[in-house]
């Protein structure tokens, strides 16, 4: 193999991996609420949560794609991040100010969530800040609908 051939092989082998990694999202816990409240990712992509002193996050295991992995950061984790495979819809807590709202969302993929309707649905099943999560699921279905994806 000539040298060029060589060096070419090894660029699309690192970009190979660089774009088989994802990309990597942040939130910011800040005081009461989730910034951004709703993101929007790619299979394969991380989220990484920061600004933690004070919060942790949690995901709702009921209201995760099928076949997802569930989460829970230590509180203050700052740098907890969770790389998210499956297409769908994600709602996510932080246990110390969920009753203040602090309830966050992550769409994974480029069409309307296939767990939308379970989501929905499992909303009714939230023993703590019910009224919170549902306002973070119609925050999610609103910012669905601006993208044209709902």
């Amino acid at each position: 193999m000539h040298s060029t051939q060589k060096l070419c092989a090894v660029a699309l082998f690192a970009l190979a991996i660089q774009a088989a990694s994802g990309e990597e999202h942040i939130v910011q816990a800040v005081i009461d609420h989730w910034q951004p409240q709703t993101t929007f990712a790619k299979p394969g992509d991380t989220i990484k949560f920061m600004n933690m002193t004070g919060h942790d996050t949690q995901s709702y295991d009921t209201m995760i794609p099928d076949g997802a992995k569930p989460w829970r950061s230590e509180l203050g984790q700052t740098g907890f991040s969770v790389t998210l495979d499956k297409e769908g819809a994600y709602l996510f807590r932080c246990n110390p100010h969920v009753s203040m709202g602090m309830v966050g969302a992550v769409v994974v993929g480029d069409k309307s969530p296939p767990n939308l309707s379970k989501i929905e649905a499992e909303v009714a099943n939230v023993k703590l800040a019910q009224n919170m999560v549902n306002r973070a699921v119609k925050k999610m279905k609103q910012e669905l609908e601006q993208k044209g994806m709902k």
